[in-house]
């Protein structure tokens, strides 16, 4: 099976993040009108993204996306009205430079097996904490893929049936 770089990314830094051991860790987590690559929920409340990139291109993709009557996250990030209080960009190593993140973001690198590497620490955008909002959303989320999740195993046991 080939894995996709952003997925084995992705992966690794599920098992780095926990290593607290208390946060709340999910891929691919919708937090309002975008979705996070990996959300972190710490027990004082205070959210984290991870924005994985592969390529440069992708980087700067990242900065042009806007959709009809949404603000775009970056700039929610700079105005201080997003809903993560820490923000960082995870990228293979050396991909982009400390210097062109923005001020409101942080940057890890990614280094294979040796982990990730903190270059930049993402500054607090703001100190609002999600709770008990943020609870409501996660249970939402959970329920909703656990019923996807029910749904592909029964579809799966249906073909494995068949003659």
């Amino acid at each position: 099976m080939n894995i996709k770089p952003a997925d084995k990314i992705k992966k690794d830094l599920m098992d780095w993040s926990r290593s607290s051991g208390y946060d709340i860790i999910i891929p691919n987590f919708f937090l309002g009108n975008y979705e996070m690559d990996l959300f972190r929920l710490t027990p004082a409340g205070l959210i984290t993204e991870y924005e994985i990139k592969v390529s440069r291109a992708d980087y700067k993709a990242d900065f042009c996306k806007e959709r009809a009557g949404c603000s775009s996250k970056h700039a929610r990030m700079t105005e201080r009205t997003c809903d993560c209080n820490r923000f960082y960009f995870v990228v293979p190593k050396k991909m982009i430079r400390p210097e062109d993140v923005p001020s409101y973001a942080g940057l890890l690198y990614y280094k294979g097996k040796r982990g990730f590497e903190v270059v930049k620490n993402a500054p607090l955008i703001h100190k609002q904490k999600q709770i008990p909002a943020i609870y409501k959303e996660l249970a939402l989320s959970l329920s909703f893929r656990e019923q996807v999740l029910r749904n592909r195993i029964v579809e799966l046991k249906k073909k494995l049936s068949e003659p």
